[in-house]
């Protein structure tokens, strides 16, 4: 039997699709502390002007280092998911 676990990751690596086709049961480890500036809540995406970071805002005020990944609650109140449909929209219409 073939196990995989991984942290949550926003915009995963292509690998980590492929870790998962092949294995028996995929464990998506998310009770563990959440880290501040990691892949969990953002990534990096090339663009024609070079690499840019999209990040998901997430509600930690007093509670960080007390946090775990499935505690996170994303941050609406701003608008995030507006830029990164722009990203998105951009970077497929450039290939």
């Amino acid at each position: 039997m073939i196990v995989s676990i991984n942290q949550p990751a926003y915009l995963p690596w292509l690998g980590y699709f492929h870790r998962v086709a092949v294995s028996d049961a995929h464990i998506v480890l998310d009770q563990v502390q959440f880290e501040k500036n990691s892949f969990t809540n953002r990534n990096k995406v090339r663009t024609r002007e070079g690499w840019c970071w999209l990040t998901v805002p997430v509600k930690t005020a007093s509670k960080f280092g007390n946090l775990c990944i499935h505690e996170i609650e994303i941050a609406n109140e701003r608008q995030w998911a507006a830029k990164h449909r722009s990203e998105e929209h951009r970077l497929n219409s450039s290939h």
